[in-house]
C-alpha cells in the first residue's frame, strides 16, 4: 500500500474501502481512531463510524466515476470478484506549511 501513496506529504489516515461491511472493522468501537497507528489501513466501518465523507466535483468526480466503472469491467471479464478503493488522507491544518501562507522573497 506504500506504493499507492508515493507522495512527500504525510498520510494521517487510510482505508481500504469495499462497499461491505462484512467484517470490515479495523478499530474496536471504544478505541478512537485519532489514537491509532496511521499506517493501518482502516475498514468500511471504521470510515462509517468516523462518518468521513469525500467530496467530489466537476473532473475529478467524472474521472474517478469512469476509473471505478474500467476497473469493475476489467474484473467482472476476469472472473475477479475482489475490489478496494484504498483512500490516502493527509490533514493540511496538521502539517502547516514551513512559510505559514507567508511569501518567502529571494534575492
Amino acid at each position: 500500500m506504500n506504493n499507492v501513496f508515493n507522495t512527500h506529504k504525510k498520510i494521517d489516515r487510510r482505508y481500504d474501502l469495499k462497499g461491505s461491511t462484512q467484517g470490515r472493522l479495523t478499530i474496536n468501537a471504544k478505541d478512537k481512531i485519532e489514537e491509532g497507528d496511521p499506517t493501518i489501513a482502516l475498514k468500511d466501518l471504521d470510515f462509517m463510524r468516523e462518518n468521513d465523507k469525500f467530496k467530489l466535483e466537476g473532473s475529478l468526480k467524472k474521472r474517478m466515476l469512469e476509473t471505478i466503472k474500467k476497473d469493475s469491467d476489467f474484473f467482472a471479464k476476469n472472473d475477479i470478484i475482489d475490489y478496494s478503493l484504498l483512500v490516502g488522507i493527509h490533514y493540511k491544518s496538521k502539517h502547516p506549511s514551513p512559510t505559514n501562507g507567508s511569501r518567502i522573497n529571494s534575492e
